[in-house]
């Protein structure tokens, strides 16, 4: 399981959260408000795709599968009922009032 990589800035309107998500799309990323004020952002890229029947023949596999996750207790004043999320270019965007 790994982590993912995070900027965290706060603004006059709320906090924004960047998030690099390469190769996700925004079905494969969850975002979940745990108990306590815990942000969760989470997801999980399974094996490449192979080839028909298994004919293609991998020269090199460096991008990794598996699942992230990346927790945050975010400060009491955040509205975590109003989070919006968008997945762009391969980067989650948060934005928490």
């Amino acid at each position: 399981m790994g982590s993912a990589n995070v900027d965290w800035k706060e603004t006059a309107k709320g906090y924004v959260l960047k998030v690099d998500v390469p190769g996700f799309n925004k079905e494969e990323v969850k975002v979940a408000v745990e108990g306590g004020g815990i942000l969760q952002i989470s997801g999980e890229r399974g094996d490449c795709e192979g080839g028909e029947e298994g004919t293609d023949k991998w020269h090199c596999m460096e991008r990794s599968k598996g699942r992230f996750v990346w927790r945050l207790r975010m400060p009491e004043n955040a509205n975590l009922d109003e989070v919006e999320a968008a997945v762009e270019n391969g980067v989650l965007t948060l934005t928490v009032p």
